[in-house]
């Protein structure tokens, strides 16, 4: 099991258990966790949190696994898993920069847990970097991760403004500012709020 505490995991859980956006970084103690589950019969591989005592599966990598997509309907408070939306357009595919040399140990590590953050929440580019300092990493081992981990920035922009939209209202300049203060640059920030109705 990996413990992981800080400012990012506070913003997961956080947000419901102080009933307030943490601004301000809030540490928290949870465990990644591995159980085994069953898709249709096949194992899946997946990290999960526990967190006093409930186990949390990243509904993202199951949704991957079945070829679905993962919604979130705000008045009902319900995660959904759906067939993928024949008119939705398609992702725009994000580069991904190839490295030049064979990666380090610690960049092959600090990418994984690069990705395993952003199943379970979004960040920002400094943000993801600034975690993965955070759990130890260098500089260069976190600029790796974040440039190699398939992130599309303004598509994490927009999901943490909806995260941040379904728990508190704000105004859109008040969401801009709240998503700049994460990290993400002005463009993504704007075009995070205009996702979400702004």
């Amino acid at each position: 099991m990996n413990k992981i505490k800080g400012y990012a995991v506070a913003f997961l859980l956080g947000a419901f258990l102080f009933n307030a956006i943490p601004i301000m970084a809030q540490s928290i103690e949870v465990l990644f966790n591995s159980i085994n589950i069953s898709v249709n019969g096949v194992k899946v591989e997946a990290d999960n949190i526990l967190f006093e005592g409930t186990t949390y599966v990243p509904l993202r990598a199951i949704a991957v696994i079945l070829d679905k997509e993962v919604s979130y309907d705000a008045d009902t408070r319900t995660a959904l898993i759906n067939d993928k939306s024949v008119s939705a357009p398609a992702p725009t595919p994000v580069p991904i920069q190839q490295p030049t040399g064979q990666a380090t140990t610690g960049q092959k590590n600090a990418l994984n847990k690069a990705k395993l953050y952003i199943d379970i929440m979004a960040f920002s580019y400094t943000g993801l970097i600034e975690q993965l300092e955070h759990d130890k990493f260098s500089h260069d081992e976190a600029v790796y991760a974040a440039d190699n981990c398939g992130a599309d920035w303004f598509e994490q922009a927009t999901i943490k403004g909806k995260a941040y939209l379904e728990i508190m209202a704000f105004s859109r300049d008040g969401l801009i500012d709240q998503l700049i203060h994460d990290g993400f640059t002005r463009e993504q920030s704007e075009y995070g709020a205009k996702e979400n109705g702004f």
